[in-house]
């Protein structure tokens, strides 16, 4: 007999803001984490912020997969555009804080929260 185990994510932090979801294509290169904060680079390819001078404000949408991706290949992505979502389970580029993030998102319609 097979046994398995699901484990809830505990992303979503409420259910006012609508969850909307919409696909996107990673660019080369990239490791994508779940939950990570994104952006589109000049082609409109998903990346990871990266760099000595991220920018808040380039955030797009929030990976709702991880996705790896190596030279000249690119593969689809499923992105949060919109919700309310875990700010514990959020994940920053390195150098930056969710908290970093707060407003920017807020913009975009994405609302983060603390959960216990």
């Amino acid at each position: 007999m097979i046994q398995e185990t699901f484990v809830y994510e505990n992303i979503f932090a409420g259910n006012v803001m609508p969850v909307v979801t919409e696909t996107g294509t990673v660019a080369e290169k990239q490791e994508i984490q779940q939950f990570a904060i994104v952006e589109l680079d000049a082609n409109g390819f998903v990346v990871a912020p990266a760099g000595e001078e991220i920018d808040v404000n380039k955030a797009y949408a929030i990976a709702a997969e991880a996705v790896t991706t190596k030279a000249e290949e690119t593969k689809k992505i499923v992105l949060y555009m919109t919700g309310e979502f875990n700010e514990n389970k959020i994940v920053a580029p390195e150098g930056k804080t969710v908290s970093d993030y707060k407003v920017a998102l807020r913009k975009l319609g994405i609302f983060l929260k603390p959960t216990v």
